[in-house]
């Protein structure tokens, strides 16, 4: 299974995926709530509390840096880091990155922003149970177009 991360400032968004499938969602976890899971799933031996499942691998969303970087996303990164810190694997997938593959994929033309790349989601992958069960949930559809995209690539290879 792996974990992809949605980071925020005060909470994160997060989707369990295995073999391109929803596992589980993640909604508005706060972000020491999201570190301690991540411990938790992976394994460590500080944490006793036993689990259903365990994390192969996270994927965090990065960030790229856009002239002057506020307090917010300063705080952003920082949680990025300290899930990274409690997982044994991870990979950070930036957001142009996402957005690129989906644009490559679809009829959009200039920039993609959420809402075209769930349009072109929704268009390429028709899933009307993974459409109801992401509704509404905008930050785990960001977590799961990153899940898809690295899904999609390792098939690709």
């Amino acid at each position: 299974m792996t974990l992809y991360i949605d980071p925020g400032t005060t909470e994160s968004h997060a989707v369990a995926m295995d073999d391109g499938q929803i596992i589980a969602l993640h909604l508005a976890y706060p972000n020491s709530d999201m570190m301690e899971y991540i411990r938790e799933l992976s394994g460590d031996p500080e944490v006793t509390e036993l689990t259903y499942c365990s994390i192969v691998a996270v994927v965090i969303e990065g960030i790229t840096p856009q002239g002057i970087m506020g307090q917010t996303t300063l705080d952003t990164v920082f949680w990025s880091g300290r899930f990274a810190q409690a997982s044994p694997d991870f990979r950070i997938i930036n957001r142009q990155d996402v957005k690129r593959f989906w644009k490559a994929r679809s009829q959009y033309e200039g920039n993609m922003n959420d809402k075209k790349i769930k349009d072109a989601i929704r268009e390429l992958y028709p899933d009307p149970e993974r459409d109801k069960m992401l509704k509404g949930k905008s930050h785990c559809w960001q977590a799961y177009a990153m899940g898809l995209m690295d899904w999609l690539e390792k098939g690709e290879q």
